[in-house]
């Protein structure tokens, strides 16, 4: 009896620390930060914007200093987009993510980041053409997008 109770004290325990550490998606979450840079110098206002393959967005605002972070992202692969527009008062603001959904470049509440607008090439606005992906694991890590021409 006392073997049955210890065994269904330690499955709890092990299911309790496992749904504390999924994101609200139900997998396990992971974080990311770092800086993003055009030509060598900050970008200093904008987004990172995370895609899974079903194309939801996880967005990450850029600071003025150039650095972003986001947390609660799914593990695995994910496309990667940084846009610029949001800063630009005069811009277009609706984009279509992987063909499937109209939004603002970034989530709701994430189109005011950061400093003074910079322009930066188009092709990274788009995931299919930024070059950039990521594949994340749980927990935390960096990555330094570089932007060129």
């Amino acid at each position: 009896m006392a073997t049955m109770g210890r065994s269904l004290l330690l499955g709890s325990l092990f299911l309790v620390v496992a749904l504390g550490c999924a994101n609200p998606k139900g997998n396990v979450a992971a974080s990311i930060s770092g800086k993003v840079t055009y030509k060598g110098s900050p970008v200093t206002a904008g987004s990172v914007v995370f895609l899974t393959a079903d194309g939801t967005p996880y967005g990450a605002p850029i600071s003025a200093d150039g650095t972003y972070a986001a947390s609660d992202l799914p593990v695995g692969p994910l496309s990667v987009m940084i846009e610029t527009e949001s800063a630009n008062t005069g811009a277009k603001k609706a984009q279509t993510y992987g063909g499937k959904m109209k939004m603002s470049p970034v989530p709701p509440g994430m189109e005011k980041t950061g400093g003074a607008y910079m322009k930066i090439p188009g092709k990274y606005a788009d995931p299919k053409t930024s070059g950039f992906s990521v594949t994340l694991k749980a927990g935390q890590q960096t990555q330094n997008f570089e932007l060129a021409d």
